[in-house]
């Protein structure tokens, strides 16, 4: 990759912050990479490799936050990573056993030259720490088109742009890429707000079972293992509960997060736009999500208010009650 060279200037050379423009990312169908035994050529890394340049006295204590910021032709923030704060990731056991082969959790901010390879995706799909999903919850593969990158520094910032393009050995309509980027979105979204349903329902049920224990009233452990029970047989519609391992799916049938994940990988791997059956089959999951999210609510604005009922009479603390904003919104935005 020689644009650094290319872009090299005096003005560039004594400049303390630098961020270059990146040649153009391929979208490799097949995601590229391989090579690099024997005699072979090693493959450039998939995506968009931006590479920039920091001053130093950023791996101090007090030092400034790093920030690179990935925005669309319309000036949407679609990915951010910063040196300090790690962005959302799905569990993995490979990232847990393996942490050398996977991207660093924070964006490099050593002093000089750094390369951050954007994958051209999203971030993970966010998920429950003990999510035990077969497949991957990635983020969604944006379509071809011009974005942007955007390096911060304290006051300092910069922006460059650049082009996804499309593999050259296939012909697909940029209709048919967008397609496939709104409907696998929109799967992404979804499992994000399964599991930020299941977040919600394991709070309560958390905070009701320990407020009860401290009670010692037969009524209000009665009222408490209702709510319990009513949460749980939501949470096991939206994941397998059961699940251990990954090959657990073998054993125990997968459930909304996990059909979510499969459907986002059937229209990640489509050739332009999805089918129809795509289509109907995410139509009817999110339908699914929506009655699970709706049926919170009811044990919140009913079983849960009776129970909080009887606290009062004992002058006890209340549950605290996420409001299901990010539910209802349907999950990550970015």
């Amino acid at each position: 990759d020689l644009s650094v060279l290319h872009q090299m200037s005096r003005d560039v050379m004594k400049a303390e912050h630098h961020l270059y423009k990146p040649r153009d990312a391929v979208r490799w169908v097949d995601g590229s990479g391989g090579g690099g035994r024997g005699t072979v050529g090693q493959n450039p890394p998939f995506g968009a490799v931006i590479h920039y340049v920091l001053p130093e006295g950023l791996d101090e204590e007090d030092a400034d936050e790093v920030t690179l910021e990935i925005l669309n032709e319309g000036g949407e923030v679609i990915r951010s990573l910063s040196s300090t704060e790690p962005e959302p990731r799905a569990p993995s056991p490979w990232r847990r056993m393996f942490p050398e082969l996977f991207d660093p959790p924070l964006l490099d901010a050593r002093a000089g030259a750094n390369r951050y390879v954007w994958n051209l995706a999203h971030h993970d799909a966010e998920l429950v720490d003990d999510a035990v999903l077969w497949g991957f919850p990635g983020g969604p593969r944006v379509p071809p088109g011009t974005y942007q990158a955007r390096l911060s520094v304290g006051e300092w910032t910069e922006t460059v742009s650049f082009d996804v393009v499309q593999d050259p050995r296939t012909e697909i309509s940029q209709d048919d890429f967008e397609a496939q980027y709104a409907l696998a979105t929109e799967i992404w979204q979804a499992i994000s707000r399964s599991h930020a349903t299941i977040k919600r329902i394991r709070s309560i049920r958390s905070q009701v079972r320990e407020l009860a224990k401290g009670t010692a009233d037969e009524a209000v452990e009665a009222k408490a293992d209702e709510i319990a029970e009513a949460l749980t047989a939501i949470e096991e519609m939206l994941t397998q509960t059961k699940s251990e391992s990954s090959q657990d799916v073998l054993n125990f049938p997968p459930q909304i997060d996990n059909q979510l994940v499969y459907l986002q990988g059937i229209v990640g791997s489509t050739l332009g736009a999805p089918l129809p059956s795509s289509q109907r089959r995410f139509d009817e999951l999110a339908a699914e999500i929506d009655q699970h999210v709706a049926s919170v609510d009811s044990v919140v604005e009913t079983q849960l208010a009776e129970f909080e009922g009887l606290l009062d009479e004992l002058d006890r603390p209340r549950v605290v009650v996420d409001s299901g904003s990010d539910v209802t919104n349907g999950g990550p935005n970015s």
